[in-house]
């Protein structure tokens, strides 16, 4: 049974942020060591004192020819520490991350220093072995004799700018930890910072080029599309006078269309009045557009069909019904249907301002007018 008074069991870790950014940095830091990042990080040369007095000049791992100008020029100087005051050794590990080999190296450090910890100083050096191993090179001595030498070293050599400790083992340096290598890190993180900015720049100027074509072309869009708005605008007026003229023309085409068929009655009579003989009266008229239909009195049908059919204006002259002539009467009952050319239909130019032509040759007596709106009553002869 629990404990009531226990405190209770943490099953769960809490978040600290401070764990999570040095994870961060660690990883960030293993990234930069890779080889494919590894060019990056700016390597600067350093002057080395060694110790027999002479000079050299080394870039990371790697010896350069020690001219007079470029030892003068490089700004970060080392001091050889004597192989008496060193202790090295090498050995092979498995591949580990930058962190756990550091804590490898430093459990084996504590585990076979023969100095007291607090006078302790160390460093190590990594190169690549067989099988995907690591070879680590580790190099010891006491704080306080490497301090003595390396300032015995500097104001011997003047050199009034941090002096870091350098152990050659195998031919490459060993830099020892807590002197002046912290100004030379520094140096490289911000060289490697300002390589990153200018690859980001770089990045940034080519996705700039690459997308300037397209942020062009939608510029372009967008001017167009204002100046189009703009044109509508100031064309406007333009637009509405034009929409109110096809508006026009098709209001006049339907009333061309409606008119068609209008006849003119005072030209119509006129018409009438010079094909009809004299001796003919008209009783009822019809006209369907330039088609006529008469109803009427003649003394002979048969020779007012002759007269119209022979008049070149007329066309399609045909009697729909037989003509008759009631008992005593002296004119014949006749209905014709003709069609008449639509230029006897035009008023003359000539004639327009003249009154229209009486229809008095062929109207008939006062008691029987010309048109009357119902047929005179006939009456049959014996």
């Amino acid at each position: 049974m629990n404990n009531p008074s226990s405190p209770a069991i943490q099953t769960t870790a809490e978040f600290q942020p401070g764990d999570f950014l040095r994870t961060v940095a660690a990883s960030l830091r293993q990234l930069h060591g890779h080889p494919v990042l590894a060019w990056i990080t700016p390597q600067l040369p350093v002057r080395l004192i060694e110790a027999d007095g002479g000079q050299s000049l080394w870039l990371g791992e790697r010896k350069l020819e020690a001219t007079a100008a470029a030892l003068g020029a490089a700004r970060f100087t080392a001091v050889e520490v004597p192989a008496d005051l060193v202790l090295t050794r090498s050995r092979v590990l498995p591949p580990l991350s930058g962190s756990d080999l550091r804590d490898a190296v430093a459990l084996e450090v504590r585990d076979s220093n023969p100095f007291e910890p607090a006078d302790l100083v160390w460093g190590y050096r990594t190169s690549r072995a067989e099988a995907g191993q690591v070879g680590v090179t580790t190099a010891i001595a006491s704080r306080r004799q490497v301090g003595e030498h390396v300032e015995q070293t500097a104001a011997a050599a003047a050199t009034a700018t941090p002096v870091e400790a350098w152990v050659l083992a195998d031919g490459a340096p060993v830099v020892l930890q807590g002197f002046g290598e912290a100004a030379r890190a520094l140096s490289a993180r911000r060289g490697r910072w300002r390589a990153w900015g200018l690859i980001l720049a770089a990045l940034f100027l080519a996705l700039a080029i690459a997308i300037t074509p397209t942020v062009q072309q939608h510029l372009r869009a967008v001017q167009a599309a204002a100046a189009y708005q703009a044109l509508q605008q100031r064309a406007g007026p333009a637009l509405a006078q034009r929409d109110e003229l096809v508006r026009g023309r098709e209001d006049l085409a339907n009333l061309q269309e409606v008119m068609k068929d209008h006849l003119e009655p005072l030209l119509a009579i006129d018409v009438l009045t010079q094909l009809i003989p004299d001796d003919t009266w008209l009783q009822r008229i019809q006209a369907h557009g330039n088609r006529f239909t008469l109803t009427g009195q003649t003394p002979n049908a048969a020779a007012l069909m002759n007269t119209l059919s022979s008049n070149p204006g007329l066309r399609d002259v045909a009697a729909p019904t037989p003509a008759t002539r009631a008992a005593g009467a002296s004119r014949e009952n006749f209905v014709v249907e003709f069609t008449v050319t639509p230029g006897m239909l035009q008023r003359p130019r000539a004639a327009a301002s003249q009154p229209a032509v009486a229809a008095a040759p062929a109207a008939a007596p006062a008691s029987q007018p010309a048109m009357p709106a119902a047929s005179a009553p006939s009456r049959s002869q014996p």
